[in-house]
């Protein structure tokens, strides 16, 4: 009775331990995988000329709470 506790506690132990293994296996690989992405970026943006496929839009209007956004009115033109 003892050996087979035993044997099942050290086959939960291992595991556990494959458990924790490809936990952090699919950690390095998405750490690796975002290195990879961030790099191409990178790259995409400091070659000036070469169209890397990627496109970055940065918003033009950061509110903030200390005042309101002003908004412009625009009057159409009569001499159009």
């Amino acid at each position: 009775m003892l050996q087979k506790q035993q044997a099942l506690l050290q086959q939960e132990l291992r595991s556990q331990q494959k458990k924790q293994q490809l936990a952090l296996e699919t950690e390095m690989a998405k750490a690796k995988a975002e290195e990879h992405v961030l790099a191409e970026a990178e790259t995409g943006l400091t070659e000036v000329g070469e169209d890397r496929g990627f496109c970055i839009t940065v918003p033009s209007v950061v509110t903030t709470d200390f005042c309101k956004p002003r908004v412009s009115k625009v009057e159409p033109s009569e001499t159009l």
